[in-house]
């Protein structure tokens, strides 16, 4: 039997190993130091998504080619307003929402409550003359149940303000994280290029060029990615538009509109716009409020279930089966972060593991390593005999 050298297999093998020991390094300190990180990862995630439109701005602003510090410090500035300025207006629009609903709500309660109780007790009792004699005593069972559960939970919630209290007075730093993003990011779009040139000067010429490869690799995934959501997004908002245009529910286009809208952002985006929606029916058409929301949720089911996983693998070129496994995953081990963010890292370091083993076939066999600038990021190609 033919024995290993370990100490050669290693040193022939040290860039995977390198590669490795890095990426759970980071891993660890990612996790270790999450909240405090959390403010700066979504300037970057907010910096990576503004750059291209402080970049269009600066293009068409009329100032000289000797001023173009100048002209970039304009743009960011105008893009950070305009930016601000838009995410003031939706919490504007959702404050007002949610007060003119409530407002309804409690204006019409009695009639609200009793057209919604009486819809609910015909479907209820419809169901039950329907089911076999033990089975309408498990569903009475089960109904006693749910309401007992409800008002453990209401009074669960009122019961825990103060320590909900004491977690927001205890996060001091990091509210006042969020409260200095506007500068972080303004500083980012002003000086992206200068950083990046900063950071390359400081390395070697191979190291930098592998750095530059590589943090493109990680632009293309990251907007692969970003164009999946966004894809999602629109499917959801036509889906939800001829939903409850069946329904005839009024204002049908601007409500699926924000369903779509909120429907990029994972986990806490249909919570948000499925109460608004529901708020917005139950003011405007009580009697369509049990119908819309079954829509949301089987919307949301079909986007869960089907959507997300087969647009998500066609465009990071990750198989729906592995994208399925690391949605479950990532929400059983980190939550909403794990659905957030698995899938995305496991595609970039798919990326960034060919690019290296790329790198390292080189090496070895001295094949010319073409890097091609296409969609946003590199794709590697050997070309052989040349």
């Amino acid at each position: 039997m033919k024995e290993i050298n370990v100490s050669k297999a290693m040193s022939s093998n040290w860039r995977y190993l390198l590669f490795i020991a890095v990426t759970l390094i980071l891993f660890w300190a990612l996790y270790t130091w999450r909240m405090a990180l959390l403010p700066f990862m979504i300037g970057l995630l907010l910096a990576y998504l503004l750059m291209p439109i402080v970049k269009w701005t600066e293009a068409l602003l009329p100032i000289p080619d000797k001023y173009a510090g100048t002209r970039r410090l304009i743009s960011a500035l105008l893009v950070i307003v305009v930016f601000l300025g838009a995410i003031a207006l939706v919490i504007i629009f959702l404050v007002t929402a949610i007060v003119h609903g409530s407002t309804s709500l409690l204006n019409n309660a009695s009639q609200i409550i009793s057209s919604f109780g009486s819809k609910l007790t015909q479907w209820t009792h419809y169901i039950r003359e329907h089911l076999p004699a033990n089975m309408q005593s498990e569903m009475d069972t089960f109904i006693n149940n749910i309401g007992t559960g409800f008002i453990s939970s209401i009074s669960g919630f009122v019961g825990s303000g103060s320590t909900v209290f004491t977690r927001i007075s205890g996060s001091f730093g990091l509210l006042l994280g969020f409260a200095s993003l506007p500068l972080f990011v303004f500083y980012l779009l002003k000086d992206s290029e200068l950083i990046q040139n900063n950071i390359y000067s400081a390395l070697s010429p191979a190291v930098a060029g592998h750095t530059r490869n590589i943090v493109n690799i990680v632009d293309k995934v990251l907007g692969r990615y970003l164009r999946a959501q966004v894809v999602t997004g629109i499917i959801v908002g036509i889906v939800t538009y001829f939903g409850l245009s069946i329904i005839r529910v009024p204002y049908a286009l601007p409500l699926a509109f924000f369903n779509g809208l909120f429907a990029v952002i994972p986990s806490f985006g249909p919570i948000i716009a499925g109460v608004i929606i529901v708020i917005v029916v139950l003011t405007e058409a009580t009697s369509k409020t049990i119908g819309v929301s079954i829509l949301l949720v089987v919307v949301e089911l079909a986007k869960t279930l089907f959507v997300v996983p087969k647009i998500t693998a066609d465009r990071l070129h990750l198989h729906a089966s592995l994208v399925v496994a690391l949605l479950v995953l990532g929400a059983y081990f980190w939550g909403v972060w794990g659905v957030i963010l698995l899938v995305p890292i496991v595609a970039t370091l798919v990326e960034v593991f060919n690019y290296i083993r790329a790198v390292t076939h080189n090496k070895l066999t001295g094949e010319p390593l073409v890097i091609l600038k296409t969609g946003g990021g590199p794709e590697i190609m050997r070309r052989r005999g040349k």
